[in-house]
């Protein structure tokens, strides 16, 4: 189904070879009205007028009056007037028609395309005087007919075998091809001539699967008979094809092409929900209120939308179509290499190679609040309202946020509170990498393990080498000093959590990310939809018989959004550090309490110094830790006995003294893995933990 001229249209097909009124030929979608528009005469001129011999009009379309009324009259004119109504004999007669409603609108005769229709006269019988032999008529007869150059001859008048117009009716080989089903092959070999036989097309399982069937009602068709220069086909109320003098009455339902420029730019296809079509891709308001993401005024980073296949394009930071949260199209936005190929401008298409790092804005929310206490409540959809103010003390409806480990303040379950990553850092929303920070030029797993600042290095792509076996406090710096300009910095865990949270809401996918399984640890994967990644150990590989890319069907489910604009590898792929740690407890981070004050305080989390694996009390509120309870210890898969939360059963392990600092999203072995899976760690040097960077400059 399509949304044409303000009315529901269904696709005939993609014709090919269809010349426009300049000899164009293209693959043209042909489109009929669902409805009639009315009972009309396909012609009913007294003989002797145009090219009417008979007292049963013509049966040349290219002067019929039902043409003129379809192409200049009041059909076309979206007006009122006279239209041909007559049976014999012929007089020239009228009926009152009104099109003021559903004749063509303007923006519709925009939408559709002059072609040269073929009129090729359709032969039955050896009296059509143009053979003595003829073929059962099944579908494909009148397919051949149609495009050939019979016509009719009565000395005086030959009837052209083609005609350039906008708006013409169904072909019979049309209504023939429209059987769909196991019935298909069964009804194209039956005659579909409703006189022959009683063995025909309308036996139930052809015309009872065929969408065009609209029983009880006869309908004109454009083709004609070759013989006595009046007779033109129409479907069959009961099924099938017959003829009839062109004078006769029959609902009619025009037929256009549509120009080759429109887009599909919404709906399913669906009656409920059909295509809607435009020249221009279509822009719909984001109704999220979800704050505008923030642009340098140096043009560093550049907004993008990205295609289904991952196609960088670039759009001005004001186009509505940008980003969408209310149909979770998150805003994404790109680094170029130092030296790109080229100076791009808006609407050009971003090669690959010229892109540094990808980035997904992630607006500022406040969250309705659970468990702020005893964990009692598990999986649900978080409750968010995107809102650039942070929340007071109101009680029952909002509370102002603790932002301190272990605390609750005023605030109660049931509540709104302002999600901390945005207070701390003071921004009404910060960009995410969209994929793990990986290590630039490393063509192998092993060349990605790399312990160093060097923040050159960093590279923020699909299908790269996440950057691993670093300490916290060098993936720190480097981080840091990526984009000073953009106040670069470490993904912390309250940053983490927002992102989390957000991909559970409305606005994004709304269950567990699916798992980047790939076992070279590369970014952007995603596994198969098979794979169990909530037990350990879990199954890993690289390669399409266990993971796809993130700009495929099955690479869209590790997407925070479940489509391509969201943010990846946050299940799986590398555990991911985050510059958050036990109060006076640096572990093997590399930090001194020296080097520590180097840093705003903004960039860290810090959590109480009495944090043990299991005292989940000690979250902050929106770090994705506490608040996923209840929790449960058990023995695993592999025998060992683990904690984890009550969302998907991910791994829960709260960092402790001597496992000061905190890792997100699990690894790619599957060691239950999730966004809202947690570990503790030592913040020295893993094969399996990489980071993340966020932008708020």
């Amino acid at each position: 189904y399509v949304e044409f001229n303000g009315e529901l249209w269904r696709i005939i097909g993609i014709m090919n070879n269809v010349e426009d009124a300049n000899g164009k030929s293209a693959s043209r979608v042909k489109i009929i009205r669902d409805e009639s528009i009315g009972e009309y005469s396909w012609d009913n001129k007294p003989s002797g007028t145009g090219s009417s011999i008979s007292g049963h009009g013509s049966s040349d379309w290219t002067d019929s009056r039902l043409m003129q009324m379809l192409n200049y009259g009041p059909y076309w004119d979206r007006t009122n007037g006279e239209c041909p109504y007559d049976t014999s004999p012929v007089s020239n007669k009228t009926k009152q028609c009104d099109f003021k409603s559903n004749g063509l609108t303007l923006e519709a005769k925009k939408m559709i395309t002059k072609v040269n229709w073929n009129l090729g006269r359709i032969k039955i019988y050896p009296d059509d005087n143009v053979s003595t032999n003829f073929s059962v008529p099944i579908t494909s007869i009148f397919y051949r007919d149609e495009r050939g150059t019979e016509t009719f001859n009565n000395g005086t008048t030959i009837a052209p075998s083609n005609w350039k117009g906008y708006i013409g009716l169904i072909y019979p080989s049309d209504y023939g091809y429209s059987v769909g089903g196991e019935s298909r092959n069964t009804c194209l070999n039956k005659s579909f001539y409703e006189d022959l036989s009683e063995n025909d097309w309308r036996i139930d399982i052809c015309k009872n699967n065929s969408w065009i069937y609209d029983s009880p009602k006869n309908e004109w068709s454009i083709s004609s008979s070759p013989n006595r220069g009046f007779l033109v086909w129409y479907f069959f109320s009961q099924g099938g094809i017959s003829r009839e003098g062109a004078a006769s009455i029959n609902t009619v339902r025009p037929v256009v092409y549509l120009d080759t420029k429109l887009l599909i730019t919404k709906g399913e296809g669906t009656e409920s929900n059909p295509y809607k079509i435009s020249f221009e891709k279509e822009t719909s308001k984001d109704t999220s209120n979800a704050s505008p993401p923030k642009i340098d005024e140096n043009g560093k980073l550049i907004p993008v939308t990205l295609a289904d296949d991952g196609k960088v394009t670039m759009v001005n930071k004001d186009d509505d179509n940008w980003y969408n949260y209310s149909e979770k199209r998150w805003a994404n936005a790109v680094i170029l290499n130092d030296s790109p190929s080229k100076t791009y401008k808006v609407g050009d298409t971003i090669k690959e190679s010229d892109i540094e790092s990808y980035f997904v804005w992630i607006p500022k929310y406040k969250y309705r609040l659970w468990n702020t206490g005893i964990a009692s409540k598990n999986v649900h959809e978080i409750d968010i309202i995107f809102d650039t103010k942070d929340t007071t003390d109101v009680e029952g409806k909002s509370c102002k946020t603790p932002m301190i480990s272990g605390a609750t303040g005023n605030c109660n379950n049931g509540e709104y509170m302002t999600h901390p990553a945005f207070i701390s850092l003071g921004v009404n929303g910060f960009w995410v990498g969209k994929f793990e920070t990986g290590y630039r030029g490393a063509t192998s797993t092993t060349e990605a393990e790399v312990t160093s600042s060097d923040s050159s290095k960093i590279i923020i792509k699909p299908n790269v080498y996440s950057w691993r076996n670093n300490t916290v406090y060098n993936m720190f710096v480097s981080s840091y000093n990526y984009e000073r300009y953009l106040d670069s910095h470490m993904m912390k865990n309250t940053e983490w959590g927002a992102v989390a949270y957000l991909s559970h809401t409305k606005y994004g996918l709304g269950y567990e990310i699916n798992i980047n399984n790939n076992s070279s640890y590369k970014t952007g994967y995603s596994a198969l939809p098979s794979t169990n990644q909530h037990t350990s150990p879990g199954t890993s590989g690289d390669g399409i018989t266990f993971n796809q890319t993130y700009n495929t069907a099955v690479g869209y489910l590790a997407s925070t959004t479940g489509n391509i604009t969201g943010v990846y590898d946050m299940s799986g792929g590398a555990n991911e550090y985050m510059p958050s740690y036990v109060s006076g407890k640096l572990g093997n981070s590399g930090f001194t309490t020296a080097t520590l004050g180097n840093y705003n305080a903004k960039y860290f989390d810090v959590y109480n110094t009495s944090s043990e694996t299991d005292t989940y009390q000690y979250r902050i509120l929106g770090d994705a830790t506490g608040e996923m309870g209840p929790f449960q210890q058990y023995i695993d898969g592999d025998n060992s006995s683990r904690w984890h939360n009550s969302w998907y059963g991910d791994y829960s392990g709260f960092v402790e003294s001597s496992a000061p600092c905190l890792a997100r999203g699990g690894s790619s072995g599957g060691l239950l893995s999730g966004q809202f899976s947690f570990n503790r760690a030592t913040g020295g040097t893993y094969t399996y933990i990489g980071s993340r960077i966020v932008l708020t400059g």
